[in-house]
């Protein structure tokens, strides 16, 4: 049986017919009958061309909705998102598909080591132990696993994209925990990039849970973020930058629980490294007497843009008797680096004599600072250059008094 209508009606609100057709044969209706007939229009009516296509030729809308032939050249499949999946229960010699993962980290990056250069690849990590070492060579790789507490990496991570040379390289972790040191090495003139998101790194003791070094010309420039966690060594620094940029954004260093007191710095800033810290947290809780600042500064050379911290919570929780024993020791030969504090809320345990001031910042060496200063409590927005060896002294030391 047929359910074709034999009659259409078009109305209005107030059912008085615009357009009633009475038969469905041969009927062929016109855009200026319709609009004759009342308030009906068509939108997106397109006329054919009328020219004949050659080969090859696809259907191309312009911005006036006029149509014609074109050539079309598709999309490389290279420049697409691959997917490939990782799972304790997989094997190296399966496609690395959702139905059938690989085994290790290795195995999916020995496929993509067969790609082209410039393929992005996410691996996918299900929950689970994974006890290797991992070495990131391509451009467009990201590891994401299952979540940070789920899933666990047993071993060092390496990142060198050098192969990549030939243009902007990027690397990407994130929800994973690593227990092993994380290694960027950018021997190129082109920039390297690496974001760590939600990760949580425990390395050995005697290893740093972050160390960059760029040889080539230009910054490894590392990103981490979102509530990421790097558990301080005792005996090593936390982040260790030569040449290297580093933007921590909401996240933490503080020290390993397992091991004994911290007496080293956090964060080391060599030859032009720089370091934005943007709602972070460096907590000290060593009760070494010994131990150093949370930030050492020590540039060789000029970095190639200046340095801010905002908004973070910096404090030791024990007292100290070392002069550097303050938030950034400033160790820098460098003489033209700059520096922006503010609205940080600090904690520091380094008396000057008999005084009750807790220093925030230390001089060391012959290199100048400009810096630009404010806490919770005081805010100045003047640059000023601190000595070249010695405390603070003055209303910088006055304004920089730490909040108890």
């Amino acid at each position: 049986m047929s359910y074709v209508p034999y009659k259409l009606i078009l109305a209005n609100n107030t059912n008085s017919s615009l357009i009633e057709i009475d038969s469905l044969n041969n009927l062929i209706i016109t855009e200026e009958n319709i609009k004759l007939a009342g308030s009906v229009n068509i939108n997106n009516n397109y006329t054919l061309p009328i020219t004949s296509p050659a080969s090859g030729n696809y259907i191309l809308n312009s911005n006036n909705g006029a149509l014609s032939f074109s050539t079309y050249t598709p999309v490389s499949i290279s420049q697409f998102q691959y997917n490939l999946y990782v799972s304790s229960s997989g094997n190296d010699s399966n496609d690395g598909s959702i139905s059938s993962p690989k085994l290790t980290i290795a195995g999916a990056m020995a496929f993509v080591n067969t790609l082209s250069a410039n393929t992005n690849v996410s691996i996918n990590l299900a929950s689970g132990i994974y006890t290797e070492a991992v070495l990131i060579n391509k451009s467009g790789v990201s590891i994401i696993g299952s979540s940070s507490i789920g899933c666990v990496i047993n071993g060092d991570i390496g990142i060198n994209t050098t192969q990549n040379s030939s243009f902007y390289s990027i690397v990407e972790i994130s929800n994973v925990q690593i227990n092993g040191q994380i290694s960027v090495l950018n021997a190129t003139v082109y920039t390297n990039s690496v974001v760590l998101s939600n990760v949580v790194c425990a390395p050995a003791s005697g290893f740093n849970c972050l160390s960059a070094n760029s040889t080539g010309g230009l910054l490894c420039d590392i990103t981490v973020k979102n509530s990421s966690v790097f558990y301080a060594n005792n005996d090593t620094v936390a982040v260790n930058l030569i040449n290297a940029s580093l933007t921590m954004i909401g996240s933490q260093i503080t020290n390993n629980p397992t091991l004994a007191n911290t007496i080293e710095n956090f964060i080391k800033v060599l030859a032009s490294s720089r370091i934005n810290l943007f709602g972070s947290s460096l907590i000290q809780s060593s009760t070494s007497a010994s131990v150093k600042a949370l930030i050492d500064v020590a540039n060789s050379s000029n970095a190639t843009s200046s340095s801010t911290v905002n908004n973070c919570l910096l404090q030791f929780t024990a007292s100290t008797s070392t002069a550097t024993g303050c938030i950034i020791n400033y160790s820098n030969t460098a003489s033209a680096n700059t520096y922006f504090f503010y609205n940080n809320a600090i904690k520091t345990n380094f008396n000057i004599g008999l005084t009750i001031d807790k220093y925030i910042i230390y001089k060391t060496s012959t290199g100048a600072i400009n810096f630009t200063f404010g806490n919770i409590l005081s805010y100045n927005n003047t640059n000023h250059s601190i000595p070249a060896t010695g405390f603070v002294s003055g209303y910088i030391r006055t304004l920089m008094k730490t909040v108890v």
